[in-house]
């Protein structure tokens, strides 16, 4: 994702952008803040140490929430209410293999995002996880799933694919880009109140 975001830079000039599990690094977003021109970047995972590793990495090397960068706990499942429609870009690396979490990805991903704004997520196919999250982002989100997306990366995937050490399937990261269009929103929101509402009939 950082050299996607470096190769990319222009999709995240002047945008408010952020990362969703950062891991224990925050690397994808970093790269943002340095190279990418961004208004601001928020560093966010599930985890508290990795919010706390993330946290002292900003600190160590000079970066200051009063210049546009900052880290913070985000559980997809509970979205502070002053996170939402505050971004105009979200990226997340390897985030969708676990089927329990896709659902609250994609919410939070909703959540977070503007109208207009977009989702980029790097994630191999492993089994399948991958066709099936693209399937579910499709009932929110205007989706593309372009195959070539950055040369360098293609060129390596060449070189390494008669090699026994790679496999595509677990090693190849395959961008999704998700957009959050207007008029999808309201139909969303529609969507939302009606499943609400089945729930409490039938609970």
């Amino acid at each position: 994702m950082a050299a996607y975001a470096a190769y990319r830079d222009e999709l995240f000039v002047g945008r408010d952008v952020i990362e969703l599990g950062a891991g224990m690094s925050g690397a994808a977003g970093i790269v943002v803040w340095l190279c990418c021109k961004p208004k601001s970047v928020l560093l966010t995972d599930g985890n508290v140490s990795s919010c706390r590793n993330i946290s002292a990495i900003l600190e160590r090397n000079g970066f200051k929430k009063e210049d546009g960068i900052a880290s913070r706990q985000l559980l997809w499942s509970d979205v502070h209410p002053d996170l939402i429609g505050r971004f105009d870009v979200a990226i997340c690396a390897d985030g969708v293999f676990f089927k329990d979490y896709r659902q609250n990805l994609l919410d939070c991903i909703w959540k977070v995002l503007r109208p207009g704004g977009r989702a980029f997520i790097l994630a191999p196919e492993r089994k399948g996880s991958l066709k099936e999250f693209i399937q579910l982002a499709k009932t929110k989100f205007t989706v593309k799933t372009p195959y070539e997306y950055a040369p360098k990366l293609s060129q390596r995937r060449e070189d390494l694919k008669y090699e026994s050490r790679f496999d595509e399937d677990e090693h190849y990261p395959n961008l999704i880009d998700m957009t959050k269009d207007d008029d999808e929103q309201k139909s969303y929101e529609e969507n939302s109140s009606e499943e609400v509402t089945e729930e409490g009939e039938n609970s």
